[in-house]
């Protein structure tokens, strides 16, 4: 199975990024990187800055991968890439540390059934 977390984090300028990346590095970030299952990767929608950014505080076991837009670049790398989970986690929230783990394990019991 490829799961794939899509985070939209594109801002149009600097100080609007910067209103939200307390949050990004008090919560997205340390609930990222403390996955016991890193078998995921980040599609960050982002400019080119905020994703090195990002990236630079992100764990470097994590692939990550930037797109431009959600319609576009990223529908198309998903398809391309056979990734067949998708969630979606917004920039200034946490999640569980079995967060990924959980889903994984849920689809694949799902996947028996079909």
């Amino acid at each position: 199975m490829k799961h794939i977390i899509v985070t939209r984090c594109k801002f149009n300028s600097d100080d609007k990024f910067e209103n939200y990346f307390k949050q990004i590095k008090n919560f997205y970030i340390p609930s990222i990187n403390s996955q016991i299952n890193k078998n995921f990767e980040i599609g960050l929608i982002s400019n080119q800055k905020h994703f090195d950014l990002i990236r630079s505080l992100i764990d470097k076991e994590i692939n990550m991968v930037r797109f431009e837009d959600q319609k576009k670049d990223y529908r198309d790398y998903v398809i391309k890439n056979g990734i067949n989970i998708q969630t979606r986690h917004d920039c200034d929230d946490s999640m569980t540390d079995d967060c990924r783990y959980s889903s994984q394990r849920e689809m694949a019991r799902l996947a028996r059934f079909v």
